[in-house]
């Protein structure tokens, strides 16, 4: 069985003594909703026709450099396009 305590987040813990993250550019501490949007080849796609995936991150509100940490294009991960 799978022991549900070590999925919690502990309430008590006091964000401000939680380190900000900051535009490796920059140095800002804010950031906003961006995308990468990525081509998709017309071999990969169903309608056989290109496409584009959007890939959620941050980017710095100041800047607009995105940190190599919120860029999982800059990962080893396989983005599963069929939402499952």
């Amino acid at each position: 069985m799978e022991n549900n305590n070590q999925n919690k987040l502990n309430a008590n813990v006091d964000i401000k003594t939680l380190p900000s993250l900051t535009c490796d550019e920059c140095k800002c501490e804010s950031f906003i909703n961006a995308y990468i949007i990525k081509r998709v080849s017309p071999l990969l796609t169903e309608t056989g026709k290109p496409g584009f995936l959007p890939i959620p991150t941050f980017a710095c509100s100041h800047c607009g450099h995105v940190n190599v940490v919120l860029d999982p294009t800059k990962t080893n991960n396989i983005i599963n396009t069929n939402g499952g």
